[in-house]
């Protein structure tokens, strides 16, 4: 929806060009306005200022010379409430909003505070942040069901309050050092504040390297948690307080004590799937869909069309917007299935071809856009998917992240699964789940693989473990692996458990699906379009799906299988029961060919002290050529004066 900037000090007045300036490094993520809020904390005086592009008319914050010390800057993409009337910042009863993101359940809330009687200037879920907060206080993000990432002053308290959605699907990266606490929806606008130094952090480096996680690669800079809030008291410095707000449960026992069934659950979980789908399709510009050939996104994509059968939706359009990736590699090109959905629905699809020259024209606006480093060439071609929708003129776009996660859609969690059997003693179930491997995306020989993963992982000497890492941390240098002992045994040790339901929610909550989400919203909102994920942060879904046994999850060798059997009759049958889909994809190794005959001098000089000698023909064959490719340019960029473009 939009990109934030705040700033506060102890007191020392903060320089207005340079608030204006970072803000605008943001313009990618809210072309529509910009606001201001300035603001003196002693005194309680607020100045509302404007910008070039603002929809208002007001004092110019290159005008503005008064002594505050704090800074709410905002740049708005304008998706609910398109009217000069939700321009940010937003103020409400003496507080003030700037905010990132949509509350879904908006309208229901509304209705219920105008029965409160609670009154409304606007048709926005800006609006209602704010009068939910004035009758909720913090415990209003309890109330909302979307994503966000916002900051609101309580001029009445002189406190600050920001809060992050529950699932982590909007960013909030913040500093704070000798200029105070700054924060933003982007790393790039907090590197351009010159007292932020740009200090690599190494461990992150390693863990990057040895094993694709992603950490904080920034010393300086750290991101709110998901499900957190942070105050800061102006009254009394600037301390920050961090409070967890939502813990997700895994409660199998709950519904297996009301007699839930696999029947039944399939029922409730389409039911929680078409309402996630519907609340995402409230905008008031086009809403268009990211389209693979998986049943994840199919299942968005019929959905939509089963709604726009039964009324007409002017967001959506007669004939709805799709858009794919696809690929001349029949191996990893899922056009034909995504025709297959294209034709039952008669959407209007729209192709991209991306290919390695056009990876290499693109690198250095693809690493600027995601900020650091990132695991594979995939996320390319979800930038040229969003480029593509952009150029249609969509500013919302559905897909089906999390969904992987949610219903344990990877093969590694079939390790989890029959590691679950044999520590209840269910021998006669691991028998027969065995037998139906057939319907499963992996060989049983991998399923092995897997459990032992899952069991052992802990009880593997720390020597042994780096055979999971692809032989990657034998090409690194034994300086750099000495300098973080003990790291790989404890990244190995948290991606795998022997119960099912805690390995997803170890992928959602804190390593894969946090990764993907991240790399959506940067590649979003590079090109203005906010994306929505109807599987990553519905609260009903999620708590109900997480209630379910495993054996709902997977079953008779299908993955998914409670969510196949939940979209019946809605997806196309060959969609619903595949067992071949292919992740989203590139022909990643044709491409690391082309980028390292062009950068192979750049890419060795830069990450030279994190690998042994010689070894660099060896790592363009192995799974780590893209991690090398991918951080000596970003160290290249980091190096630069200034992150401003």
């Amino acid at each position: 929806m939009c990109g934030i900037f705040g700033i506060v000090t102890n007191g020392a007045a903060v320089n207005p060009l340079l608030v204006s300036q970072l803000t605008n490094i943001l313009k990618h993520r809210g072309p529509d306005d910009e606001g201001y809020l300035a603001l003196n904390s002693k005194t309680g005086t607020v100045y509302d200022l404007i910008g070039d592009d603002s929809v208002i008319e007001g004092r110019h914050i290159s005008s503005f010379n008064e002594p505050v010390n704090m800074f709410l800057g905002h740049r708005r993409l304008a998706i609910l409430d398109l009217s000069p009337a939700a321009h940010q910042p937003m103020s409400y009863l003496n507080r003030y909003l700037i905010y990132n993101g949509e509350i879904y359940n908006y309208i229901e809330l509304r209705n219920d505070l105008l029965a409160a009687g609670y009154e409304f200037t606007s048709n926005s879920d800006s609006e209602v942040i704010l009068a939910s907060y004035d009758r909720w206080k913090d415990h209003c993000i309890d109330k909302f069901n979307g994503m966000w990432a916002f900051a609101i002053y309580d001029r009445t308290a002189n406190r600050l309050f920001c809060s992050r959605d529950r699932f982590g699907v909007k960013p909030f990266y913040y500093a704070t050092g000798k200029f105070g606490f700054a924060f933003a929806s982007e790393i790039k606008a907090l590197l351009a504040h010159p007292d932020i130094n740009r200090t690599v952090n190494e461990a992150a480096v390693y863990d990057y390297l040895a094993t694709g996680n992603e950490g904080q690669f920034l010393t300086e800079i750290e991101e709110l948690p998901p499900a957190h809030s942070l105050t800061i008291d102006l009254q009394s410095g600037l301390k920050l307080k961090l409070r967890k707000y939502y813990t997700l449960s895994v409660n199998p026992a709950l519904n297996a004590s009301e007699g839930v069934t696999a029947d039944s659950a399939a029922l409730k979980v389409r039911e929680l799937i078409l309402n996630s789908v519907a609340l995402r399709l409230r905008s008031d510009v086009t809403v268009g869909t990211c389209l693979s050939g998986g049943i994840d996104s199919t299942s968005i994509v019929c959905a939509i069309d089963s709604f726009i059968k039964k009324e007409n939706m002017l967001q959506v359009g007669i004939r709805q917007k799709t858009f794919t990736a696809s690929y001349k590699d029949a191996a990893i090109d899922e056009s034909r299935w995504a025709k297959i959905v294209t034709s039952q629905t008669n959407t209007q699809w729209h192709q991209t071809y991306p290919s390695a020259d056009e990876l290499l024209g693109d690198l250095d606006n693809l690493i600027y856009t995601q900020d650091i480093p990132f695991r594979s060439t995939s996320i390319y071609a979800q930038y040229r998917v969003m480029k593509l929708a952009h150029e249609h003129g969509v500013k919302v776009l559905l897909d089906g992240q999390g969904a992987d996660e949610l219903f344990a859609g990877y093969p590694m969690f079939y390790g989890a699964f029959f590691s679950n059997m044999l520590n209840e003693g269910n021998l006669r179930r691991f028998a027969a789940e065995l037998a139906h491997m057939g319907n499963a995306p992996l060989s049983a020989a991998s399923v092995l693989m897997y459990m032992l993963k899952s069991s052992l992982m802990k009880s593997i000497p720390n020597s042994l473990k780096n055979i999971f890492t692809g032989g990657l941390n034998n090409l690194l240098s034994e300086k750099f692996k000495n300098a973080h002992k003990g790291r790989l045994s404890a990244l190995l040790n948290g991606k795998y458990s022997g119960n099912l339901n805690t390995m997803l929610m170890q992928y959602m909550l804190k390593e894969n699906l946090q990764c993907l989400l991240k790399y959506e919203d940067r590649n979003s909102m590079r090109f203005s379009i906010e994306s929505r994920v109807p599987f990553a942060d519905d609260t009903p879904l999620i708590e109900y799906v997480f209630s379910l046994p495993g054996a709902f999850k997977i079953h008779n060798g299908w993955s998914k299988y409670v969510f196949r059997r939940a979209v019946s009759g809605l997806v196309p049958e060959a969609i619903q029961w595949r067992k071949d889909k292919v992740a989203f994809n590139t022909p990643e190794k044709l491409w690391i060919k082309e980028i390292y005959r062009y950068m192979r001098q750049s890419i060795e000089h830069e990450t030279a002290g994190y690998f042994k000698p010689a070894v660099f023909g060896e790592l363009m064959n192995s799974g780590g050529a893209w991690r090398a490719i991918n951080l000596s340019m970003w160290l290249s960029a980091l190096k630069k004066p200034s992150a401003i473009r």
